[in-house]
C-alpha cells in the first residue's frame, strides 16, 4: 500500500527489476492467487513479476517469488539498476582470483611441497630393454637344440635333424624322439608315438661294471619298455608277439669301453622294430655305468640303422671331446679304463 496515496490504496506491478506505474485496487484476503496483469503491461521473462505494494509499503500476505506480489524495497530510494547484482559478484570473484594470483606472483610459484609428485618419464630407449631372465628361466633356455646333455652321467649325445629333445617321455632321465608324432597302432587310448627314441639313464639296483654284462641284462627290460606295456600300463603296440638277436659287440663310446645289443622286435600291431641297449661307464663322479636305450620303428617310416651308429659314435664326455667308437667297432679297454 502506498500511504502517500489519497484512499483507497493501491498496489504497484513489479516487474523483477523494478516498480512500474502500473497500479490496481488491493486484492481481498481470500484471492485464489495473483491477479493478472493488467492490459498492456509488459511480461517479465525469468525472474517473473506482479503487483506488491509501492516501495516503502508493508508487505501484503501471500507474497512470494521473485515476481508477483512483492514485498516492500528494504530502504527508499532508487531502484537497482538491472545487473547490478551479477557485476558485483563477478568483481568479488576478480577480487579473489587476484588475491590467489598475487600469493603466487609473490610467492614465485607453487611451493615444492605443494606440487604434486612428477611421474617418471619412460625414454624410448629404456622402453626398449628386454627385461632381465630370472634364474629359472636361464636354466630352461636351451643353449644347442642339436646336443642332448646328460648332466647327471657326464655325456652329450647329438641330436639328429628331425628329431627334438623330450621331458616327457621319461623322468629323470634324459630322452629325444623323432618328430613329429603320431597315433599308435595298438587303437583308440594307446597314446602318442614315436618313429625313433633314444633314451640315456643311469644303471641303478646293481653293482655290474662289465658293460658286455650290463647291456645282455637290460635288453629284455628295454623291449618291454618301449615295444610292450609304457609307463601308464597301455600296450601302444599290442605287445610284443616275438623278438630276437640281431647284432652285438664291444665298442667305443667317449673314449671308454662299452658293449651294445640289438633286437629285432614284432608287435601285434604296427611294424615291430628294433631295440638296443648300450651300456659303458660313466667318466664323471663316482663312475657309474650308463645305459643308452634306442627303439626304432621298422618300416619305411622308421629311421635308419645306421644313424644308431651315428649317435653312438657322437656321444662325447661333457665339456670334452670324446673318442672315435660306433656300432661294430671293436675296442681293448685300457687297464683300468
Amino acid at each position: 500500500m502506498d500511504p502517500a496515496a489519497p484512499p483507497p490504496a493501491v498496489e504497484r506491478w513489479w516487474d523483477g527489476t523494478g516498480w512500474t506505474a502500473h497500479t490496481r485496487p488491493p486484492a481481498a484476503e481470500d484471492a485464489p492467487g495473483p491477479a493478472a496483469p493488467p492490459p498492456g503491461a509488459p511480461s517479465v521473462a525469468g525472474a517473473g513479476g506482479g503487483f506488491g505494494p509501492p516501495p516503502g509499503a508493508p508487505a501484503p500476505r501471500g507474497a512470494f517469488g521473485p515476481g508477483g506480489f512483492r514485498p516492500p524495497a528494504p530502504a527508499p530510494g532508487p531502484a537497482p539498476r538491472r545487473g547490478t547484482t551479477a557485476v558485483l559478484v563477478a568483481a568479488a570473484v576478480v577480487v579473489a582470483a587476484c588475491a590467489v594470483g598475487g600469493v603466487v606472483l609473490l610467492g614465485g610459484g607453487t611451493p615444492d611441497d605443494a606440487r604434486p609428485p612428477a611421474s617418471p618419464s619412460t625414454s624410448a630407449s629404456e622402453a626398449a630393454v628386454t627385461a632381465t631372465p630370472t634364474p629359472e628361466e636361464e636354466q630352461t633356455r636351451d643353449p644347442d637344440p642339436r646336443v642332448l646333455t646328460d648332466d647327471l652321467n657326464g655325456i652329450t649325445l647329438p641330436v639328429p635333424e628331425g628329431w627334438v629333445k623330450s621331458d616327457r617321455l621319461t623322468v629323470g632321465d634324459v630322452a629325444m624322439v623323432t618328430d613329429p608324432s603320431y597315433d599308435c597302432p595298438g587303437g583308440s587310448g594307446s597314446g602318442f608315438c614315436f618313429h625313433g627314441r633314444i633314451i640315456s639313464a643311469t644303471v641303478t639296483g646293481s653293482d655290474e661294471t662289465d658293460p658286455r654284462a650290463v647291456a645282455e641284462a637290460d635288453i629284455a627290460d628295454a623291449v618291454d619298455d618301449l615295444y610292450d606295456r609304457d609307463v601308464l600300463d597301455r600296450r601302444p603296440y599290442e605287445g610284443v608277439t616275438a623278438e630276437r638277436k640281431a647284432a652285438a659287440g664291444q665298442v667305443a663310446v667317449a673314449g671308454r669301453a662299452g658293449y651294445y645289443v640289438r633286437w629285432r622286435v614284432t608287435t601285434g600291431a604296427g611294424e615291430g622294430g628294433w631295440v638296443q641297449s648300450l651300456a659303458f661307464r660313466s667318466s664323471a663322479g663316482s663312475e657309474a655305468m650308463v645305459v643308452v636305450r634306442f627303439a626304432f620303428d621298422a618300416g619305411s617310416e622308421g629311421p635308419p640303422l645306421s644313424l644308431m651308429d651315428t649317435v653312438v659314435k657322437g656321444i662325447e664326455p661333457l665339456g670334452g671331446s670324446g673318442g672315435s667308437g660306433g656300432v661294430g667297432e671293436g675296442l681293448t679297454p685300457a687297464p683300468g679304463g
